[in-house]
């Protein structure tokens, strides 16, 4: 779906089956006014190139994948449900994550392309990004209750697991954690 300059997309999608693939795509000042949107399938993909403004919420079932190139309002909600997800401009994410990591995808993390850190902690649903002791991020994450969020340095920003445990099970070296 492509949103031309200066227009705006209401509405949502919904992806359902093995491999089903949406993209949305917009203009240097298009918006995309999310309601509901959901990926339901198998290996689902949904890449959001536009800024999503609004109140609504985005659900990834287990093992699909949803990448918000663009920012992202605070009246959003990302509920991901075993997913991968990747925010591409962690600064201009306002949204919230209500994240449910499963056992059989231990693996999966949420990806935050660009982030340098050295040391994370979590608590109340706040994971705090700081390097050489200067805050670098704040990501506002509800994790399913018993896990412990982690971050990772990866190539490409900062990776955030549900444990210790499933970071190892992807080969990821930890940050220091508080």
């Amino acid at each position: 779906m492509n949103i031309a300059d200066n227009s705006q997309m209401r509405g949502g999608f919904t992806a359902s089956g093995s491999n089903a693939s949406v993209t949305i795509n917009g203009g240097a000042t298009a918006t995309f006014a999310n309601a509901a949107s959901s990926l339901t399938g198998y290996y689902d993909i949904a890449t959001i190139n536009a800024d999503v403004v609004g109140s609504g919420t985005f659900a990834i079932g287990f093992l699909d994948s949803m990448t918000f190139a663009r920012g992202v309002s605070s009246g959003q909600t990302i509920a991901d449900n075993g997913g991968f997800l990747t925010i591409a401009d962690p600064r201009d994410f306002y949204g919230s994550v209500n994240w449910s990591p499963t056992a059989a995808a231990a693996s999966n993390f949420i990806a935050l392309s660009g982030l340098v850190a050295d040391h994370s902690a979590y608590q109340d649903g706040v994971l705090s990004l700081t390097s050489n002791g200067k805050d670098v991020f704040d990501f506002h994450v509800q994790a399913t209750p018993g896990s412990a969020v982690v971050a990772a340095q990866a190539s490409g920003g900062i990776q955030v697991f549900a444990s210790a445990a499933n970071a190892a099970a992807a080969n990821a070296v930890l940050i220091a954690h508080a």
